[in-house]
């Protein structure tokens, strides 16, 4: 997977929304099942190091909302100061099931259809319109 991770392309126009977003004061951070390793390969073969504060990599057998609740603690992040961010119906749920405001994303695993079904707080269809979701929250 290490090798693929640097073939990996990112979404066009996400680069600058979360340039944009970290320029206003958030913090980012990514949860993952993936390795830290891989993700942060990703990140400095994108230029985005810099941007992300954190890195929870956690392949965790209780769930996603488990390794939600244990990233707010590890991190000592209220979730009252989140925005979850994902592309898949089980962010929505894990989210929802946290008490976490949830955006989910459609260029990403699930389609708009299945994404609208799993009832986020709010949905995007580009990356331009992260920040004013964000805003707006």
């Amino acid at each position: 997977m290490s090798h693929s991770i640097l073939q990996m392309k990112m979404v066009p126009g996400i680069h600058n929304a979360f340039k944009e977003i970290h320029n206003l004061g958030f913090r980012l951070g990514v949860l993952t099942s993936n390795s830290r390793d891989n993700v942060k390969t990703f990140l400095e073969s994108n230029d985005l190091t810099d941007v992300f504060d954190f890195i929870y990599s956690e392949k965790n057998i209780f769930g996603k909302k488990t390794a939600l609740k244990r990233l707010l603690m590890h991190e000592k992040i209220s979730k009252q100061n989140v925005i979850y961010v994902g592309d898949e119906t089980r962010d929505v749920e894990a989210s929802k099931k946290a008490g976490i405001p949830v955006i989910a994303v459609t260029w990403g695993l699930n389609n708009k259809q299945i994404l609208t079904s799993a009832q986020p707080n709010h949905i995007i269809d580009a990356p331009e319109e992260l920040l004013a979701c964000i805003k707006n929250m």
